[in-house]
């Protein structure tokens, strides 16, 4: 079955626009919902289509339709799990924690002007992971293959480019989505 992602602009109260108010009839596991608060910033949600936790807003949110046991799980990004990670011989290494979504910089190995990524070692399965260049004058290539299942290979080639990973299995991410925001 597919996986759907949906979008929202509050995250309770029942109204038009509120993660709430999705119908929990239509939910599927891993289902995800990006739910932009105005002048609080992008939260990231996931189905847990058994977690039948408790409501407590905005870590989880119950549908108020149909809801059974399905949550939506909040998959933020903290600014404090933000870094720059440099390639050392085309990878890189992120720590596995307690935050399941993360946003790091990365930059090519000895500050060259281009370097492949093609493994990113660590994370957990399920984990969100937001990549963007450290540099704007340097590039990197994120390479797609075994460890990287991505559309195609993707130039970080300005630091307003992104690449949204999830991590599949042990150091195996697949591509979510990716913004080329060059000039």
């Amino acid at each position: 079955m597919a996986n759907y992602i949906y979008g929202a602009i509050a995250l309770t109260g029942g109204g038009t626009g509120a993660l709430d108010a999705i119908d929990g009839a239509g939910l599927t596991d891993k289902d995800m919902a990006l739910v932009v608060l105005q002048g609080t910033g992008v939260y990231f949600y996931a189905v847990d289509a058994d977690s039948a936790a408790a409501e407590s807003s905005p870590w989880i949110i119950a549908p108020d339709i149909n809801a059974g046991d399905k949550r939506w799980i909040l998959h933020t990004i903290p600014p404090e799990t933000s870094s720059e990670l440099t390639i050392a011989t085309d990878v890189v290494t992120v720590r596995s924690g307690a935050f399941s979504s993360r946003r790091h910089t990365i930059d090519t190995e000895s500050d060259a002007a281009t370097d492949d990524l093609t493994t990113i070692n660590g994370g957990n399965v399920g984990e969100l992971l937001i990549i963007s260049a450290a540099n704007a004058t340097r590039t990197v290539v994120c390479k797609n293959g075994a460890g990287l299942i991505l559309q195609a290979d993707f130039s970080l080639d300005d630091d307003d480019d992104t690449l949204v990973l999830e991590c599949v299995s042990a150091n195996v991410w697949r591509e979510i989505s990716r913004s080329n925001n060059a000039a």
